[in-house]
């Protein structure tokens, strides 16, 4: 489940009066925070903070690629001018993944990249039998690849019945996720606020369009829109929390172009 997009205690105090319980109101961000991640594509992951994995390449594999690699999960071979990941990703609670198999164009070695979940913010230690390993030995490049740099290589194996700080072991344990941008966060609070309402009906009135398309009394016709039909144009019926969607669609269709040329990997960036 996604992580909650706002904080269930402003959905109470912008709730007015009489407020929404805190049950009540973290139901709503857990719901508003759902709605949102579909509308939008699910392009605002929640940052992670301290995600631990212990990577390892010969787990259960060992009769895979060829015979000098055998016993090397994620296993690749770089070449001038591209870069091809291995086809298998590391399963269970391990994690990364293995790049590079050696490049004599780019000084790329087999086993001083590590793929890691990104983009990456920090790296909060890396461990290696239990040993703490200096930030100088390791740069983050393009937002999720782990490098080596001090000469070694990272181990492909570990013991995975072992305690991280046991010898025969490897772990990394780093930060990763961009922050939700400001509309997101407000555009969660003010869906959650509705969706209470909408909820216990003794808080206040919704905001939330309903189904009635049209409505006559005294000779005064009032016209809904039905929520069904903004729901289909990825809306949500709230002004502020739409015009935020909106301007995502907008930035999508207005981007500046990019070329990409077959066959051609584009330099790596050092991000960390």
């Amino acid at each position: 489940m996604t992580a909650p997009w706002c904080d269930p205690n402003v959905v109470v105090t912008r709730s007015g009066v009489p407020p929404v319980s805190l049950a009540l109101a973290t139901e709503a961000v857990d719901g508003a925070t759902d709605i949102l991640n579909r509308l939008t594509g699910g392009q605002f992951p929640a940052p992670v903070t301290g995600d631990t994995v212990r990577p390892a390449g010969c787990r259960g594999y060992g009769d895979w690629g060829p015979p000098s690699l055998r016993g090397v999960v994620g296993w690749s071979l770089s070449v001038p001018l591209a870069r091809v990941v291995g086809p298998w990703p590391l399963a269970g609670p391990e994690g990364g993944m293995y790049a590079g198999a050696g490049c004599g164009a780019c000084g790329n070695l087999w086993g001083r990249e590590l793929l890691l979940s990104g983009p990456v913010t920090t790296i909060a230690a890396v461990s290696i039998d239990g040993s703490p390993l200096p930030p100088a030995a390791y740069r983050v490049d393009d937002g999720h690849i782990l490098v080596r740099v001090d000469g070694g290589v990272w181990p492909h194996c570990q013991d995975m019945t072992k305690p991280p700080t046991a010898v025969g072991t490897f772990q990394v344990v780093y930060n990763h996720g961009n922050p939700l941008p400001a509309g997101a966060v407000r555009s969660a609070e003010s869906l959650a606020v509705e969706l209470a309402k909408l909820w216990d009906p003794t808080i206040g009135v919704c905001k939330l369009p309903s189904r009635v398309t049209t409505i006559t009394r005294q000779n005064l016709t009032m016209v809904a829109i039905d929520p069904l039909t903004v729901i289909k144009e990825g809306g949500t019926g709230l002004v502020d929390v739409d015009m935020w969607l909106a301007s995502l669609k907008v930035a999508r269709s207005t981007r500046r172009a990019r070329i990409y040329t077959p066959g051609v990997e584009p330099a790596l960036r050092h991000t960390g």
